[in-house]
């Protein structure tokens, strides 16, 4: 009885398990009960675990003969609902709400969460049907005049707005503190960021429903909703995030290939070709420790008889955190390269993570490449006349396996084995060339990102990196002293190593890719028993690659976008190239000209991906044209090359 507190016992099932909580009520000021609950059963036994009921005012009639309580889990409270019964029967709700951590059931519990709407529902529900239909005495009279000048629609209409409007009570009075993503994008892409957190908000509320029409229908409608509802959308996202799965990631990425998605893919994009994509399967070489063919796909504008005939080829590694996408998912990209440069555009269906881990997927590129180079090009329908020029292209996670392979084409001929030829140039897009997932980097590692040369860069992308740690140095006081350039602390003084917070790290909140999505991709194209050491393994992080294989490398372009999370691991990569390429030539006494072996685009404003999101991301085809703009001009170096004109002039992103 709760007029003279006591004890009574409930029952609350979580995880599906049943077990009895005894519960202690001891008054301790006026509206406030401390409870002591005790846990028996299945789950282990706490002894005075204390929280708190906020009771309203007592009710007229308190004399109670019984209370029936239902517990369940919110955020971050449980919610007791007590329903008292009375002598002249069912009055109204008490609504008890007991403010505690999760740790009193343990972790957070979907089930019980979903008992506490039900049992919210339902209870109100009872009330709504058995109590006074204007309210309770106090309201009644009011009740009653409003109900002649207030027409049903008018009511629930203002219960909308009137929830909209405590939802964002804090947006309304300046409380909601700042926005942190209101100079991240450019708008452009900031816009795609939006849609693309809708839509996985979405396509992950539905991933579990069943049947799978229905799953494909219900995605696009939670989208929809959650272009709307765009806290919502954030706030499910990270959930998400912080438990991601590999199936996660597979619907988040493969989406563009459900069939609904699919089916509007071409109604979206310009008409490059007049061939769709065509599947194709290209066998192993002799001697590979594997037998089963790679699956890839022909971009190519023309017929298999004009493919014979050609004498270039783009050889394509899709990207996908080794755990997800086809070529399909980046359709608009390879058709627009196909229909541009006129040259058949293959890209590698390699096998997936976890099933598949490293090494799987990188001797898969190695046996296409060595298929492409010794049977001259007969293995994807060429003549075989002449050995293609090949052009290695990737993005993402496909621009390490386009790293790695060609560090494996440099150390071919190693112990004996046929040396292949190497690549014709490489174009890597916002690549993925450490293994680590890192979130700090050393002094010399820094030293590589400051130097400007490594990089091309924009006026504008500087001054908003100076704006940015301008703010986060400044204060709402001012400062009772001043720094030099001299004055250092006894620490800095007495240092010889600094270490600087990375992209991944100053990035943490970027909407595309996340720490720990990165993290957890890296462990899951690794694999359960790997054993690699990312200190050392340039096979696994390119980033690691020795400096005699870098200063073998063709002439290479790297973009990425500033805003990338990875854009450090780009810039250190590109750095070492660069000081490799430099010392080898001033060894050779030779005049080292950067611009023939290395460029590098750091695009502002953007962030990871933006070549796959054609058709949200609206500048999406203008680097489309950037890129296959480079995959000519390294065709064209070759041509010149193997003529021996060493005077071609390359097109670079500040030309265009």
């Amino acid at each position: 009885m709760l007029d003279g507190m006591g004890d009574f016992e409930t029952t609350i099932p979580p995880d599906g398990r049943t077990f009895v909580t005894t519960v202690s009520l001891r008054a301790l000021t006026k509206g406030v009960i401390v409870v002591m609950v005790k846990y028996v059963g299945n789950m282990p036994t706490y002894a005075a675990n204390l929280f708190a009921i906020h009771l309203g005012p007592k009710p007229p009639d308190s004399s109670l003969q019984s209370s029936v309580f239902g517990a369940a889990e919110s955020r971050p409270m449980l919610e007791l609902l007590a329903t008292p019964r009375y002598k002249k029967g069912i009055e109204e709700p008490w609504k008890w709400r007991v403010e505690f951590v999760h740790h009193l059931l343990g972790r957070p519990n979907a089930q019980i969460r979903r008992l506490q709407i039900l049992a919210i529902a339902s209870l109100s529900l009872a009330y709504l049907a058995k109590g006074n239909k204007h309210g309770p005495p106090g309201l009644r009279k009011y009740s009653a005049q409003l109900a002649g000048a207030v027409t049903p629609w008018q009511t629930m209409f203002f219960t909308i707005i009137s929830i909209y409007v405590s939802n964002n009570f804090s947006r309304i009075f300046g409380l909601s503190g700042p926005e942190h993503l209101a100079n991240m994008y450019n708008p452009p892409f900031f816009r795609t960021t939006w849609i693309l957190t809708a839509l996985d908000a979405g396509f992950w509320t539905a991933m579990d429903i069943k049947p799978a029409f229905l799953r494909h229908i219900a995605s696009l409608i939670f989208s929809a909703y959650y272009l709307f509802a765009v806290d919502q959308a954030d706030a499910k996202v990270r959930k998400y995030h912080s438990v991601l799965t590999v199936d996660h990631v597979r619907v988040s990425w493969n989406k563009g290939l459900t069939p609904i998605l699919a089916l509007l893919g071409p109604l979206t994009r310009p008409k490059y070709t007049k061939y769709g994509p065509r599947p194709i399967n290209i066998a192993r070489p002799k001697g590979s420790a594997y037998s089963e063919p790679v699956t890839a796909w022909l971009y190519f504008d023309g017929s298999l008889e004009e493919l014979r005939n050609q004498k270039k080829v783009v050889l394509d590694i899709p990207g996908g955190g080794f755990v997800a996408m086809n070529p399909r998912t980046v359709d608009d990209k390879l058709l627009s390269w196909a229909g541009k440069l006129g040259v058949p555009v293959i890209s590698l269906d390699y096998k997936k993570a976890p099933e598949y881990p490293y090494p799987y997927a990188v001797n898969e590129c190695y046996d296409v490449y060595h298929q492409l180079a010794t049977t001259r090009g007969q293995c994807i329908g060429l003549s075989g006349d002449n050995r293609p020029q090949i052009v290695l292209t990737g993005d993402s996670a496909g621009g390490n396996l386009a790293a790695a392979l060609t560090l494996s084409i440099l150390q071919s001929g190693d112990n004996g084995r046929e040396q292949l030829p190497t690549p014709d140039g490489l174009l890597l897009v916002y690549p993925a060339l450490s293994g680590n997932a890192g979130t700090w980097v050393g002094s010399e590692q820094m030293a590589l990102i400051q130097d400007r040369s490594n990089v091309k860069t924009d006026p504008s992308v500087i001054q908003m990196k100076k704006n940015f740690y301008e703010k986060m140095a400044s204060s709402r006081t001012p400062a009772t002293g001043s720094l030099t350039k001299d004055s250092k602390s006894p620490s800095e003084q007495n240092s010889t190593t600094h270490i600087h917070v990375s992209a991944m790290s100053a990035y943490c909140n970027d909407r595309i890719l996340v720490p720990d999505m990165a993290r957890r991709m890296a462990m899951l194209y690794v694999g359960p028993n790997g054993n690699e050491d990312f200190s050392t393994d340039f096979i696994l992080s390119p980033i690691l690659a020795p400096e005699s294989l870098l200063a073998r490398f063709p002439k290479t372009y790297i973009i990425t976008g500033e805003k990338d999370p990875l854009v450090d691991d780009t810039v250190i990569f590109a750095g070492r190239l660069r000081e490799a390429k430099s010392r080898a030539f001033s060894e050779r006494n030779a005049v080292y000209n950067e611009k023939d072996h290395l460029e590098v685009s750091i695009v502002p404003g953007v962030s990871h991906g933006f070549l796959q999101f054609a058709a949200v991301y609206s500048e999406a085809p203008k680097f489309f044209d950037i890129c296959s703009t480079w995959v000519q001009a390294l065709f064209d170096k070759a041509d010149a090359e193997s003529t021996g004109d060493s005077t071609i002039s390359l097109r670079s992103l500040d030309s265009e």
